[in-house]
């Protein structure tokens, strides 16, 4: 009985408590324009109970009678409401704040971006973050425009960037400028230290630094503490393993062996056309140089997988930040450890970075602040990409009958043997040995620089270190409302030390080094920088003003010291210093050094003005001075002028779904400093033992005399560049798109001048040329939400075409091996386009040679045997010279794009990236 009145109880206390569920109901809209907003996201909070509105802006959700609903929808400020037993909730979201109210750096100030009147484009902290390992990595694909490249596959290889395509023959990056200090590049920087990156591609934007920035500028504003932040400390880490995909398929033994008997047999029979020669006497002939049988051979080794493994890669960052409010602080380290896929340990790259920034209000007048960051480098570099020699080159021709190691020395083949023992006393110490894998294999039939790659991967010692300094200290006085005055005075020091020890070693009889060296090197460069910016802001109604007005001394010294020598007094690491260096070796140590400095001083002004948010002007003049110019040329002025046109801003305008209307120009001059080198304006004098001059007595004199004549004209390159472009935002700021054309023209061009060979000297530099680019960026990015799904994609696409417009006579660039030259700038192609024979084909019997003739019956290609390639006559004049070879590709891209996609649910989030070019070509030369 007592069991049935207490369930009658717990059901009569239940039944109030299911009753409280109750449906409600609304409809959700925008405050700034009442529209109904569907696919808003109401979630009962602390649960996974929800719905979304559907196309009218309606909802309807069950839900507890004291629940709180949850309303979020992309570009609106999320709202938490208590029902309170309401049937009935309409609500309104405010828009939140969009990234047009965001500012964006521009040189010496920030801008809101919705006033930006040039080609600007920013990557957040949040962007780089998810990119880790170097900073100029991050960047790839991230904005319209900007081409990077690396150098090199090996960790911490040079890293290329392009801004608009190459305007310039000589150095065409861009300028780094990182909190103001100008920088040689920012491979030093821990991505995680970063807030945020500006890009300037147009000449308006780049204007304010003149000469410095006709490649584009990069302005990096890393990460400092905020006013009334609560103390944190953060870390992150990542650990990865790096592998190598799609790897070049070489020959097995089997085939390598068929092959080559093949091919000695077509040669035999080639080089005796009309002999009808035996057919043991031909597999004789065979077997002399290939005594093998292909069908035993297997596999053999498969060099290219063997220089190929799984490299580590890790990272790890810890940051502490502080402030009251009135000073604020900000620390970080990191560590970044990196191997090679090809060489393991001995292609490595390891950065230690620290760095330090302190702000403090000290009046309502006076701020100071400070900086300084410490970077060090270490890298360890295998010779892998030498198309005669290195270690990928060896490992594509080396043949797969060779092993790896040999078990011991008795195995060394006979025609080496006498040449080893006759110059190693020592074998099992040598470079010769492979330690527990025996000693390293040696082949019999390709030689030259072609060499066993392991070996040589293992026999290679080197190692750089990189020390480097940037610091800085600030002073912001405010004497009156609207005027700031900001002196700041910034370093740039490194020091860079490289250590290099060849062994003894012996690959084969035509590579062998019996001789043992050292060469060590001691780099440094310092930068100083002292500048100075005042800025007066003021509003009259609807006009705002913002003016600025500014110099900067900039000095840069390099100092380099380096020497060799041969003769160690024992193989070993420890040894690898001139100490070391025998006495009585056959090379002493020998030593160079050079010293070099320059100067820039900078005027520069810039007014921007905007009515209201719809109109704006801006307009900037930059003055420099360089010490690399002779003094009629060392100053150069550089203008900019740049107008905006928010039409959304319009009283006239009254079509919701776009959102956002602003067209821009722009047009200005920038100059490209980084093509010259001291005193390329004087004459050069070499004295010595020649020439030399006799007296009457017959006693000779050391002379001197010039070995470049002068060219006092010679300025700097000038960059002019003209752009049009647009901004648009649809659907409530969520759907963006961008559109920019520039056409940026290159003036007086940096190369060699045209003199008669009769002058006797080298060819002085001069200003002798144009080059061209033009093209179209376009950025679209959309915003989305689904239920707890949120999502960001953006797509970027540019477009640009390279042309050499005028140039007094072609220039030939990189060599090549024996091939020669295989760049080449002329009228009428790209910038250092690729030069060389075009192929047409490939002959497969001697009957096609035979058949390639000219007018006169005579064999274009008299040498050439099936298989060869057959080359196009394009001077017609029937015969394969110099005259024939032409553009065969460019290293330009005509498209560039990347994907940038991220998607969060939960707590959880992925991102996806991906970049690529079109049009383009590679000059593959490992074979």
């Amino acid at each position: 009985m007592k069991k049935i009145l207490l369930n009658l109880v717990f059901l009569i206390i239940s039944v109030p408590i299911f009753a409280q569920v109750i449906t409600i109901e609304g409809v959700v809209t925008a405050a700034d324009d009442g529209q109904t907003l569907p696919g808003v996201t109401i979630v009962e909070k602390g649960t996974t109970n929800g719905t979304i509105t559907n196309i009218d802006g309606y909802y309807q959700i069950s839900v507890p009678a004291d629940a709180v609903l949850q309303f979020s929808y992309v570009g609106m400020v999320a709202q938490e409401i208590q029902i309170a037993g309401q049937s009935k909730l309409d609500v309104v979201l405010v828009t939140a704040a969009t990234d047009l109210d965001e500012v964006v750096v521009i040189g010496y100030g920030v801008q809101k971006k919705s006033l930006v009147t040039g080609a600007i484009s920013k990557v957040s902290a949040e962007d780089l973050e998810k990119n880790q390992v170097r900073l100029e990595q991050a960047l790839q694909g991230k904005t319209a425009g900007v081409h990077i490249m690396q150098e090199s596959g090996s960790p911490g290889g040079g890293i290329t960037m392009r801004i608009r395509g190459t305007g310039t023959n000589k150095n065409a990056n861009p300028l780094f400028v990182v909190d103001g200090m100008r920088t040689g590049g920012i491979e030093y920087l821990n991505p995680n230290d970063i807030k945020s990156i500006e890009i300037l591609k147009d000449a308006a934007s780049a204007a304010i630094y003149g000469a410095e920035a006709a490649n584009g500028v990069v302005l990096v504003t890393t990460k400092s503490g905020d006013k009334n932040q609560k103390s944190t400390v953060t870390y992150s880490g990542n650990y990865g393993i790096q592998e190598a995909q799609n790897l070049n398929e070489v020959l097995n033994a089997q085939q390598y062996a068929t092959y080559y008997r093949e091919g000695l047999k077509h040669e035999i029979e080639s080089d005796n056309v009309g002999v009808n020669i035996p057919e043991a006497l031909l597999n004789n002939l065979i077997d002399a140089s290939y005594p093998f049988n292909p069908d035993t051979l297997g596999k053999g080794t498969d060099w290219v997988g063997e220089i190929f493994s799984p490299a580590q890669m890790q990272e790890h960052n810890i940051s502490v930040t502080g402030a009251n409010d009135k000073t604020s602080v900000f620390f970080s380290g990191s560590y970044l450890s990196q191997e090679g896929i090809v060489g393991g340990a001995k292609s490595s790259f390891d950065r230690y970075t620290a760095r330090l920034s302190a702000d403090h209000e000290a009046k309502d007048w006076l701020s100071i602040g400070g900086k300084i960051s410490f970077t060090h480098f270490e890298r360890t570099s295998i010779d892998e990409n030498n198309e005669f020699g290195g270690v990928v080159s060896n490992a594509m021709n080396l043949d797969p009958l060779t092993p790896v190691y040999y078990s011991d020395t008795s195995q060394f083949p006979d025609i080496y043997k006498n040449q080893i023992y006759d110059n190693f006393d020592d074998i099992e110490n040598s470079s010769l040995s492979a330690g527990e894998n025996g000693y390293y294999g040696m082949s019999e039939y390709v030689q030259n620089e072609i060499r066993n790659p392991v070996a040589q991967i293992d026999n290679t010692h080197n190692k750089w270190y990189t020390d480097k300094i940037i610091g800085g200290l600030n002073l912001t006085l405010k004497p009156m409302q609207g005027l700031t005055f900001k002196t700041s005075y910034d370093i740039d020091l490194a020091y860079g030390n490289n250590d290099y020890w060849t062994p003894e070693f012996y690959y084969h009889s035509v590579n062998y080094n019996f001789l043992s060296s050292v060469n060590q090197t001691t780099e440094r460069w310092f930068t100083w920088q002292w500048e100075n910016v005042l800025t007066y802001t003021k509003q009259i109604g609807l006009h705002d003003f913002t003016v600025l007005a500014g110099n900067t001394l900039r000095d840069y010294s390099y100092y380099y010291f380096g020497g060799l020598g041969e003769g160690l007094q024992e193989e070993s690491w420890n040894f690898a210093v001139f100490d070391a260096v025998l006495s009585d070796s056959t090379k002493s140590a020998v030593s160079g050094r050079r010293n070099e400095d320059n100067r820039l001083l900078s005027y520069f002004g810039r007014v921007q003005y905007n009515y209201d948010s719809r109109y704006m002007l801006g307009l900037t003049l930059r003055s420099d001075a360089s010490s690399k110019l002779s003094s009629k040329n060392r100053t150069q002025y550089f203008p900019s002028v740049s107008l905006g046109w928010v039409v959304t801003n319009e009283s006239f305008w009254n079509f919701d779904p776009i959102s956002f209307i602003k067209l821009r120009f722009s047009w200005g001059q920038n100059g490209s400093i980084q093509s010259l080198s001291n005193f390329e304006y004087v004459s050069l004098i070499a004295g010595g033992a020649e020439p030399s001059y006799y007296l009457s007595g017959g006693t000779r004199l050391a002379g001197a005399e010039p070995i470049r004549i002068s060219n006092p004209d010679l300025i700097w390159e000038t960059s002019e560049q003209t752009n049009v472009g647009i901004d648009m935002r649809f659907l409530r700021d969520r759907l963006t798109f961008t559109a920019d054309y520039y056409n940026k023209k290159t003036i007086g061009l940096i190369t060699t001048a045209s003199i008669p060979f009769y002058i006797g000297n080298d060819k002085p530099n001069a200003n002798a040329g144009d080059i061209t680019n033009q093209g179209v960026e376009l950025e679209l990015s959309y915003r989305g939400q689904l239920s707890d799904l949120r999502y960001d994609i953006g797509l970027n696409a540019a477009y640009n075409k390279n042309e050499v417009t005028s140039l007094e006579s072609p220039l030939l660039g990189a060599n090549l091996g024996t091939t020669g030259a295989i760049t080449r700038s002329d009228e009428g192609n790209p910038v250092w386009y690729f030069y060389g024979y075009q192929a047409d084909g490939i002959f497969d019997s001697f009957d096609e040679i035979d058949a390639y003739v000219n007018e006169s019956g005579g064999l274009i290609q008299p040498a050439a045997i099936p298989g060869d390639i057959r080359f196009k006559d394009v001077d017609g004049n029937g015969t394969i010279n110099e005259d024939d070879k032409t553009m065969i590709g460019s290293p330009h891209p005509d498209w560039t794009f990347g994907l940038n996609a991220n998607l969060s649910y939960k707590g959880f989030d992925l991102t996806i990236f991906f970049k690529g070019t079109l049009g383009n070509d590679v000059y593959y030369g490992a074979y």
